[in-house]
């Protein structure tokens, strides 16, 4: 087990960390402010500020493609607080994948979420014909905390060390 943290720096770059292992670090301080706590309130942080943010993360990521290349959706309102002190009082403690490795897996978890309300903005987005296919990046962070985390920290699987 290593700290990526460490192992990041000594790479030219978020996207170059990126690439080798299939998840980086970024430093991204967020403006917002209400975390959502339900999935289907639409009026919400996620959709008027944490959208833009996570564009510009991925633009980290990518730097080498044009903004028109980068076609995101963040799950629409499935961005949720939880832990102690929030509606939504657990961490997700165990090795989990929320939402599959396929557009058709993606696509069930978004009718287990929400059904319609989810599924029928997903297949208009994605059977555009400019589609070519579709990643699924996962954007994590502790909102009430600053500082390391020495408690419940995020474990990433480097991908090069295990077959599909």
């Amino acid at each position: 087990m290593y700290d990526a943290r460490v192992l990041q720096a000594r790479y030219p770059s978020v996207s170059a960390f990126y690439k080798k292992f299939g998840f980086c670090l970024l430093h991204s301080p967020t403006k917002v402010k209400n975390w959502n706590e339900n999935y289907l309130n639409p009026f919400t942080d996620i959709n008027k500020i944490y959208k833009q943010e996570c564009t510009d993360m991925l633009k980290q990521i990518y730097p080498e493609n044009d903004e028109h290349e980068i076609h995101h959706t963040v799950m629409f309102n499935a961005v949720l607080r939880r832990g102690p002190g929030s509606k939504n009082n657990f961490y997700a403690e165990g090795v989990h994948q929320d939402y599959g490795l396929s557009d058709k897996e993606y696509r069930q978890s978004l009718d287990a979420y929400g059904g319609k309300y989810m599924t029928e903005p997903f297949d208009k987005h994605w059977s555009k014909d400019v589609i070519k296919g579709m990643k699924g990046i996962v954007f994590w962070r502790p909102i009430l905390n600053q500082k390391p985390l020495k408690h419940l920290p995020l474990t990433v699987l480097d991908r090069n060390t295990v077959k599909m």
